[in-house]
């Protein structure tokens, strides 16, 4: 009776005095909505996604970088709840996460993206993830998921269906990704993917780095692929024994093309190659390995090059790469290459500020914005060469500032 009358008290001055009750806010604020994603800004944030299942559908924006270093973690997402979110990095990091389950499968900072799920815009760096199968430096197993725009480096170490970034792709997307990686386990090992399933698994515009070594079915991108590879490479060095390849082990009627891989491949089995260990279907088409430093003249698809060669622009216009400063191959202008010094890369990867060849932000950058220093009709030279970086029709603070900011970046 007592308790009644108190908190009828407590609703009468609630409504006389105009005092609103409302809930403890969930992290750092927001919603969950697509317009109002909940904020992570802090470790909190973080464990508190990762104990509450219940919000793995929403949609969440990360507020800066976060460090996880010393933190007990548990993977988002389970096979049985996986994360159907969507989640931005806004491009900052996640560092220092130590996710060690050897006993468990579908291991990494999330276990399990599912149908619809999303991760983007999101850098995770010295991340250590060991388990039993499906293990990655992000996602364990993408199941209809899309990763876009997202990079890995660390430790990854596991049983099957172990990457760099991803375990296992089941019938999900990866685009614009890249690993960096040490990535080690028995079966379906890869740099950046363990397994791209059958049909449906895409890579688009991603690469490798790094190194992986298994037993057998290992790749410097894809330990297997049953899916498809487009526009990408890896010049991780790869170490096995059964089913070895510079950037695939075992093609299972996957489809490959414009790929290359350049780092030393190692095997002491069966199915080795400079390209692709082993092919049981599927095509490989307008793909090339450098036999010079990959140790192999030999490969189940693909056609073998000389590192010169491999730096070589032609090499890949002829083969129908799309480039910049071509319009023959398409005008998506996805690849560029400073020959005689470099093999292709993606013009995502150049950093602003990067004006001449060689790769890098230098001192020969700043040569040729000094020789544009204050000219003020750049539009009519080719943007001055470049040197007109943020395109405002000079060459003033503004650029030097861009170059400075990127200075010594992508050497």
């Amino acid at each position: 009776m007592m308790n009644s009358r108190f908190w009828g008290k407590i609703a009468v001055l609630v409504a006389v005095c105009g005092w609103t009750l409302s809930a403890q806010a969930k992290y750092d604020g927001g919603s969950g909505t697509e317009t109002e994603p909940f904020r992570i800004s802090a470790v909190s944030d973080w464990q508190e996604l990762m104990t509450t299942p219940a919000d793995w559908a929403s949609h969440f924006v990360l507020t800066g970088d976060l460090d996880l270093d010393g933190v007990l973690l548990s993977p988002v997402g389970s096979d049985t709840n996986k994360f159907t979110g969507v989640f931005d990095g806004n491009d900052y990091v996640i560092r220092n996460a130590d996710v060690n389950a050897p006993h468990r499968n579908y291991v990494g900072l999330f276990g399990c993206l599912g149908t619809d799920g999303q991760i983007k815009n999101l850098g995770v760096e010295d991340i250590s993830a060991i388990g039993r199968y499906w293990v990655g430096g992000l996602v364990g197993w993408n199941y209809w998921g899309i990763v876009s725009n997202c990079y890995s480096t660390g430790t990854i170490s596991g049983g099957e269906n172990v990457g760099g970034l991803v375990g296992e792709n089941w019938c999900g997307t990866i685009g614009n990704c890249y690993s960096l990686g040490r990535v080690s386990g028995d079966e379906n090992i890869g740099g950046l993917v363990g397994y791209n399933s059958l049909a449906s698994g895409a890579i688009i515009n991603s690469y490798s780095t790094g190194s992986a070594a298994g037993d057998r079915y290992v790749g410097g991108l894809a330990g297997t692929n049953g899916g498809t590879l487009s526009n990408c490479y890896s010049t991780a060095s790869v170490g096995g024994n059964y089913f070895v390849g510079g950037l695939v082990g075992w093609n299972y009627q996957g489809a490959i093309g414009n790929c290359y891989s350049s780092g030393t491949v190692g095997g002491t089995g069966a199915s080795v190659g400079g390209l692709v260990g082993s092919k049981y279907a599927g095509t490989v088409s307008s793909s090339f390995w450098d036999v010079d430093t990959s140790g192999w003249m030999t490969s189940a698809a693909g056609t073998p090059k000389t590192t010169a060669e491999m730096m070589t622009k032609s090499t890949f216009t002829d083969a129908s790469w799309d480039f910049v400063g071509e319009t023959v191959n398409g005008t998506e202008d996805i690849w560029a290459i400073c020959e005689g010094t470099n093999y292709p890369r993606f013009v995502y990867q150049i950093p602003r500020g990067d004006i001449v060849c060689p790769d890098g932000v230098n001192s020969l950058d700043f040569a040729v914005l000094a020789r544009y220093w204050h000219e003020a009709d750049c539009a009519a030279l080719n943007d001055c060469n470049g040197a007109d970086i943020d395109l405002s029709g000079g060459v003033d603070f503004g650029d030097f500032g861009a170059l400075a900011e990127s200075w010594l970046t992508g050497l």
